[in-house]
């Protein structure tokens, strides 16, 4: 078992590396909030935006969601491609499959690698990233295989500092925001459930990946503002990356400020 699975991993590398070897070389940051659904990544990302403090260019959050070009036909291809992934309201039994979604998500990411990724220069914090598109995948249809869905996202590059945002999915739960089919357990592998033991499912899968690829897990707590977590995630950004922290640079900008003044 473990050397089938230490083969497959090994595919897995041997194939990003193979369909990485022609993409631009990166210059900006590539920062990744993760979670299970309902973990708050969206309402975080952009309060990390604030906080970091990269070395050099601006820090921005990444729309993943949402790819631009000039011409008409892109536009309005990418436009029907997102609606179709992500925006229609999809039924409660997918008679299509895992493979045809596997396969639609890893496109709109070949897009986003050639237009947002591999172009560049600022740091990009992105709410969610497509690991959750991969374990959903397999929890909810049967007989995928995991090491041919990651090779299908092999061309789209690596994140710098992954974070996967641990919270428990009955706190999820308790926030109170509204699910839909994908989140909420009803198409789940062997049939429909509820929404903490789907995402119970989702998120250890998420915690395998945390310790194969090395990210930073930051457990959530209740009661825990989204300011102080912010704080704290960006703090382990910044170790992570070899940056100052963000409480150190404000500190060392202020010294600059009042040594100009008295300049």
């Amino acid at each position: 078992m473990q050397r089938d699975l230490k083969s497959r991993n090994n595919a897995f590398e041997m194939t990003r590396s193979k369909a990485s070897a022609p993409v631009s070389p990166k210059v900006g940051f590539l920062i990744v909030l993760e979670g299970i659904d309902g973990s708050g990544k969206t309402t975080l990302a952009p309060l990390v935006c604030e906080r970091l403090r990269p070395p050099t260019g601006r820090v921005l959050p990444l729309f993943k969601k949402f790819v631009d070009y000039e011409d008409v036909y892109t536009r309005n291809h990418l436009k029907r491609l997102r609606h179709v992934i992500w925006d229609e309201q999809k039924p409660s039994v997918d008679v299509m499959g895992g493979a045809h979604w596997a396969l639609l998500i890893a496109g709109w990411y070949a897009v986003l690698q050639a237009r947002t990724l591999a172009t560049s220069c600022d740091t990009l914090v992105s709410d969610g990233w497509y690991f959750r598109n991969i374990v959903k995948s397999l929890e909810e249809h049967e007989g995928l295989d995991e090491t041919w869905v990651r090779t299908l996202f092999a061309p789209v590059r690596e994140a710098d500092a992954v974070v996967l945002l641990d919270m428990k999915p009955e706190l999820a739960l308790q926030r109170g925001r509204e699910f839909d089919p994908r989140e909420s357990g009803e198409r789940a592998l062997g049939g429909p459930t509820d929404f903490v033991t789907f995402q119970s499912r989702i998120r250890r899968r998420l915690l395998r990946m945390a310790a194969s690829g090395n990210w930073i897990v930051v457990p959530v707590r209740d009661q825990q503002s989204p300011e102080a977590l912010a704080d704290l995630v960006s703090d382990e950004i910044s170790r992570r990356l070899g940056w100052a922290a963000s409480n150190q640079r404000s500190l060392i900008q202020n010294n600059i400020d009042m040594n100009e003044r008295v300049i």
